[in-house]
């Protein structure tokens, strides 16, 4: 997505739509997505460390096909499918039947990318899209952020919470991941919810 395109809040690629193949490293493991079912596999993918080589893969249908399920962090793999949006964040959906997805490679290194609180949110959260798009669907690290908000919802049994730096940035954690769910959840986790005023040194997730 171009800086002028950004700056005038348009953050949609410009595949949208388009079939397209591509490839890239597993960095999240299938069944550390909360959200993972028998009708439905999702991980996260990157091509790189640089600007806009994070990706959302989804397959909306049974994650064992197409070899979805064999595959884990680390593993170099080839996809073939639409690439789409979902509440503004970019995805692949791979073709049913195949070979959509295909094992190239394994044992890539998984490392965060460093990256300073302040280019992705405001102090009110509003999100910087022109510093702040380029880290969608990446893995990154977030340095000496503490927590000012815990947030329960769905009857106790979710939460999120929110940190900020010492330049008053800030950002809400979500529960996307299993490593995010409470005990009482559905799924249940193992999950601890902070409290105000702990901080983290680094907070790390996509």
């Amino acid at each position: 997505v171009s800086t002028a395109d950004l700056a005038n809040c348009v953050d949609s690629t410009s595949f949208l739509g388009d079939s397209v193949s591509l490839t890239g490293v597993v960095t999240t493991r299938l069944d550390s997505n909360a959200l993972t079912n028998t009708t439905r596999g999702q991980l996260w993918l990157r091509s790189g460390y640089g600007a806009f080589s994070g990706l959302n893969l989804i397959q909306f249908f049974d994650p064992s096909a197409n070899g979805l399920s064999n595959v884990i962090p680390g593993d170099s793999i080839q996809v073939t499918g639409i690439m789409n949006e979902f509440n503004t964040e970019t995805q692949i959906s791979p073709y049913q039947g195949g070979p959509a997805i295909q094992i190239i490679g394994a044992g890539a290194t998984i490392a965060p990318s460093v990256v300073d609180l302040c280019d992705l949110n405001a102090v009110n959260r509003e999100t910087h899209l022109v510093t702040g798009e380029e880290w969608e669907g990446q893995y990154i690290e977030l340095q000496n952020v503490t927590v000012t908000a815990v947030t329960p919802f769905s009857g106790g049994t979710r939460v999120s919470f929110d940190v900020q730096n010492a330049a008053g940035c800030k950002i809400n954690v979500s529960d996307r991941f299993l490593v995010g769910r409470l005990p009482n959840g559905n799924p249940a986790g193992s999950f601890v919810a902070p409290n105000v005023g702990a901080q983290f040194v680094p907070l790390r997730g996509v």
